[in-house]
């Protein structure tokens, strides 16, 4: 193969190529965890993808017939195609290889074996799939979904023979075998279909997508047919209609995972577990190929095949024509990514429970929102591009650049809070550290302070994203199509600008709450540990008066007693302080600490009861106690603090303890 040869061949597989490693050399870096489930999307989407385009782009290009017209012979098309595909393919296999992520999945060599005999079917049967579907979905769709349905098949087989003791030792073996065989068998079927390949149709009838309706609707065709009398009827049905291939992949995918439930119902209890971690692992991400299918599919396929100007010409409005596109789209999410495989899954955690440990009750929630929002997000990005492999190759880097958003988004909030305390000198305020104070015990800051995915921070800074990124897709619905990559990516960085400055100010406040926090409890500890250092005097505590101390004796007591590791706070700059020393019950008794597992140990000094006014600079009160334990004498004492604002009477409860 000549160097023309292969730029001409490698130059519409160099984006979505370059997607796809993206993926893998995030699963490479261990610091960025929180998208290491991006490492399984690209290589269970980018194997397919990559291993489907080079036919694909032919037919999304309109150029078959020209190519199969050169004097070129078609073997060597199909050599050069292949060797394209396959080099594609090994970089990208090369480099998941040596990632953590590869051994954490399939750890054995026996996975590992099932797992690269999964990707070579799907590599070898891509071309026969593809010139037999017309498109590159078609492809994806047929290659994926018949490697899923033999796996399970064969894992099938080798579950009702359980009892023969040759299938349970070799099921490795003959498991990989089979695919093995189906490969070779696609790879001749591609070659030969293609040297007897002939094009006919007219341009919108090429792909099995808009022709051939009975290949999938079957005995629904006839329902599915256009109404002169009900236009949006016949929006919906031709929304259906595009996303076909969707719901063949959901089923061939429901069908493969109910063949590895039956095997786990027929395994022997002391039998070692089959090769079913990475024939898991595949089927669950077919449900992520579903969920990106369905949002860009539809958008996707009709600027492929020009008829979405056509339809921009028809005499209903943009923005039904724009809502009948996204509710089709969610809706054929929920059902076949979202409903199917979480019924699936619980009737195997209901009738196998040993397959399915986990038992987590917001599990199904949590898969149904995440099949939305992938479906969203798809969506969006197929407003953005023209065509249904751009808004694929699109949407596996900007959904990792918004995944990592929560963490830069975390650092970010950091600095920027330092920079706002140190420089406004926002705690000098009373009533602003006190609003704050209230706000950080809140279970809504609890779930913001964790940025790990698992937790609700980032779905409350995704929420907003997700709302403008519904509007942005109405927007870019409308404006005319534009071919520039620079054009896409300022679309498309719009709402990572956005979400990153969310991510920003919400992490920024959260680190301002908790600055304004760690400040109060260390300005109460530090005027407590000054009481303390007063009533350590026993003339002061037998005085008949309260003690008093001005702003210059608390100032000093504070300087002494502060903690090192929690600053006092501004606002106690210019107060004063009144001390009622506990007559009856003077102190509580001292508690033992025992140091290094019980070895050692020595008791704290007593600690002293009180009642004590802080009289701020602002004219607010602060009062704190001291009271025994009623209960247990040799328990520490219990400390009240609560304020009274000016011009008001009653006290609010304030948080901490002293």
């Amino acid at each position: 193969m000549n160097a023309r040869v292969f730029i001409k061949e490698g130059r519409p597989l160099f984006w979505p190529w370059c997607a796809v490693m993206l993926t893998g050399f995030v699963s490479l870096i261990r610091p960025l965890q929180a998208v290491d489930w991006l490492g399984v999307l690209g290589i269970v989407l980018g194997v397919p993808l990559l291993a489907t385009l080079p036919f694909g782009n032919e037919f999304q290009n309109r150029t078959l017939s020209l190519l199969l017209s050169q004097p070129v012979g078609r073997v060597r098309v199909w050599i050069e195609k292949s060797c394209i595909a396959f080099l594609a393919v090994a970089s990208v296999v090369l480099v998941f290889a040596f990632s953590p992520l590869a051994a954490e999945t399939v750890p054995y060599r026996g996975e590992q074996a099932y797992a690269v005999a999964l990707i070579v079917a799907v590599l070898a049967s891509a071309t026969f799939w593809t010139l037999i579907s017309r498109s590159t979905i078609g492809g994806i769709a047929l290659s994926v979904g018949t490697v899923l349905l033999i796996a399970g098949f064969s894992t099938l087989v080798a579950g009702f023979g359980a009892n023969r003791l040759f299938l349970v030792t070799h099921f490795t073996a003959i498991s990989v075998t089979i695919l093995l065989c189906y490969a070779g068998l696609m790879f001749w079927l591609g070659e030969r279909t293609l040297m007897r390949y002939q094009a006919s149709g007219t341009m919108a009838g090429d792909d099995l997508l808009t022709a051939g309706s009975d290949l999938l609707l079957g005995a629904f065709s006839n329902r599915a047919q256009s109404s002169p009398t009900r236009p949006l009827l016949n929006l919906i049905r031709k929304e259906f209609r595009l996303l076909r291939p969707v719901w063949l992949i959901a089923i061939l995918a429901g069908s493969a995972w109910t063949c590895i439930a039956f095997v786990e119902l027929l395994r022997p209890q002391n039998s070692a577990k089959s090769m079913s971690l990475p024939l898991t692992a595949f089927g669950l991400s077919s449900a992520i190929i579903v969920a990106i299918l369905a949002g860009c599919l539809s958008l996707g396929e009709e600027k492929t095949s020009g008829t979405y100007a056509w339809h921009r010409t028809l005499p209903i409005s943009p923005a039904r024509q724009w809502s009948i596109k996204l509710f089709a789209a969610l809706f054929v999410s929920f059902i076949c990514a979202g409903v199917i495989p979480v019924l699936l899954i619980m009737v195997g955690r209901h009738l196998f429970p040993a397959a399915f440990a986990s038992d987590d009750a917001s599990f199904q929630l949590v898969w149904l929102l995440a099949a939305l929002f992938l479906t969203l997000f798809s969506f969006w990005c197929a407003c953005a591009v023209t065509g249904t492999v751009s808004a694929v190759a699109w949407v596996v880097p900007i959904l990792a650049v918004v995944m990592l958003t929560p963490q830069i988004a975390d650092r970010a909030g950091q600095h920027l809070a330092d920079l706002l305390v140190s420089r406004f000198h926002l705690f000098a305020n009373f009533r602003l550290a006190v609003f704050l104070l209230n706000l950080s015990g809140g279970w809504l800051m609890k779930q913001l302070a964790n940025p790990r995915a698992g937790s609700l921070g980032p779905l409350i800074i995704w929420i907003p994203s997700l709302i403008v990124a519904v509007f942005q897709s109405y927007r870019l619905f409308r404006s005319p199509i534009r071919e520039s990559g620079l054009s896409v990516a300022r679309k498309l960085s719009a709402l990572v600008v956005f979400a990153l400055l969310c991510g920003v100010l919400a992490y920024g406040f959260v680190v301002i709450c908790n600055k304004a926090t760690s400040q109060w409890f260390g300005s109460i500890n530090a005027v407590d540990r000054a009481i303390q250092s007063v009533l350590s005097d026993s003339a002061n505590r037998e005085a008949t008066q309260p003690l008093q101390l001005n702003a210059d004796d608390l100032r000093l007591a504070l300087k002494k007693a502060a903690l090192s590791y929690a600053p006092v706070s501004p606002w106690l700059n210019g107060s004063t302080l009144t001390i009622v020393p506990d007559k009856i019950h003077p102190t509580t008794c001292c508690k033992k600490i025992h140091v290094f597992g019980g070895s050692r140990s020595f008791e704290m000094p007593p600690w002293w009861n009180y009642t004590a006014t802080l009289h701020l600079a602002s004219g607010a009160d602060l009062d704190l106690s001291f009271e025994p334990p009623s209960e247990h004498p040799a328990a520490p004492p219990k400390g009240k603090i609560s304020v009274r604002w000016p011009g008001k009477t009653s006290e609010q409860p304030l948080p901490g303890r002293l």
